[in-house]
């Protein structure tokens, strides 16, 4: 009654097709069956019945979704969403909130339905990040964004901020020490840092900081009660210390789903990685103490990290799986990033696949600023925001760009077979 019959009463006064497909248990729409009654169409547009209004979404909104609907998840999973000229370029393609509200419950409900395995917490946490900053940036009109103030600036409001929450604390560990290096840690974090960073979580890393600086290594897993881990690392900076750290999680059967990289005062490297077993779930405290025991062996040299994760990985059963063959591809972007470029890489998802990557672009003289890891099914769609590792600038030289996307390649191809 009511609205609920105006759509194919208006179908029924043009050339069109109409099919009546009753309703599923609990009253949901029967995709199975509608896609079974017209099989050549070439868009399904399902309506809510419950629409006392009678509102309509127009033709051009409708044909915008549909072609736009894989690039959200793609940036949500595979770019930078704390790059202001991302979001608000994205923003901008969207034109108002009520449209990008549109992409986000298509592209939530087309990733979602795929399978229980594709869709995870990590990447519903992703998307939602980026479908609050695209909306806030339309919402917020002539409004300065937070990047424009000065970068000191923002130091100095972070450090004030980690102060009033160590001040909160009845019982600091540091003390006093703690609140005076507090300065010095914001005054010295890089940009991307600053603007990411929660207080209380600057002042976790703070910790870790400190105690690096005396023993040469730190590191602290944070399990929430329900998916992924919070991993973070802080050594000494070095050469291809993310591929180290790689390695030795590669090794004890832990995904690394997500990578941030930061460099901070006094040559110590602070990266942050969101973390699973292979699986999923949370590591388990067995598992990470032996990540982080082979982890202080590579550190100290004594362990070599490609024969780590070969050895682990010959008598390890969860890194054996049967699966369809999936091309390798390595895409360079130099137009997402305004500071970096982007290394798109596609390849058979399997245990040291990180690792691999990592080294090759040390080798190549390619510093990873950001990383950014997906897996669909038994395939890795990774990103890597890289700069060159001498001048920190981008890769612009079209033959040092094939030479970075030639190395990353062959690394894959020379993967063991059990691992790839």
């Amino acid at each position: 009654h009511g609205t609920t019959k105006v759509g194919d009463k208006t179908l029924n006064w043009g050339p069109n097709d109409v099919f009546v497909i009753p309703p599923w248990h609990k009253y949901a729409h029967d995709v199975k069956a509608m896609l079974a009654a017209a099989s050549d169409a070439g868009v399904f547009y399902i309506c809510n019945p419950n629409n006392p209004t009678g509102s309509i979404t127009s033709p051009a909104d409708i044909e915008w979704l549909v072609l736009e609907h894989l690039k959200m998840s793609h940036i949500s999973q595979r770019r930078d969403l704390e790059d202001p000229n991302l979001i608000e370029s994205f923003a901008a393609e969207g034109r108002t909130a009520e449209r990008l509200e549109m992409l986000y419950l298509l592209t939530y409900a087309d990733m979602a339905s795929v399978s229980p395995e594709n869709w995870t917490p990590w990447k519903a946490t992703l998307l939602r990040t980026l479908y609050e900053k695209a909306r806030a940036r339309l919402l917020s009109g002539g409004d300065e964004p937070e990047h424009a103030r000065s970068l000191e600036a923002r130091r100095e409001r972070l450090a004030l901020e980690m102060k009033r929450v160590l001040a909160a604390q009845t019982t600091p560990p540091g003390g006093a020490d703690e609140l005076s290096a507090a300065h010095e840690f914001a005054g010295g974090a890089p940009e991307r840092y600053v603007g990411i960073v929660r207080p209380a979580d600057a002042v976790r890393h703070l910790r870790l900081w400190l105690a690096a600086r005396r023993t040469g290594f730190a590191a602290e897993l944070h399990r929430p009660p329900t998916g992924e881990a919070e991993l973070t690392l802080v050594a000494k900076d070095r050469p291809g210390l993310l591929a180290l750290f790689s390695a030795a999680l590669a090794a004890n059967g832990i995904d690394i789903l997500g990578a941030e990289v930061n460099s901070l005062e006094g040559g110590i490297a602070l990266d942050q990685f969101v973390v699973r077993e292979t699986g999923g779930g949370a590591p388990a405290q067995a598992r990470w103490e032996a990540a982080r025991t082979d982890l202080l062996r590579l550190l100290s040299g004594a362990e070599e990290p490609a024969r780590l994760i070969q050895r682990r990985l010959r008598r390890a059963g969860w890194a054996v799986s049967a699966a369809p063959s999936v091309a390798v591809r390595v895409k360079t972007d130099n137009i997402s990033s305004a500071r970096m470029t982007v290394l798109d890489v596609r390849a058979p998802d399997r245990p040291g696949l990180l690792y691999a990557i990592a080294e090759a672009l040390h080798d190549a003289g390619a510093s990873i600023e950001l990383a950014r890891i997906a897996t669909e099914g038994n395939r890795a769609t990774d990103a890597f925001y890289v700069v060159d590792a001498y001048s920190r600038g981008k890769f612009i030289d079209p033959e040092r760009i094939g030479e970075i996307e030639s190395a990353v390649r062959a690394a894959i191809s020379a993967m063991p077979a059990e691992a790839r």
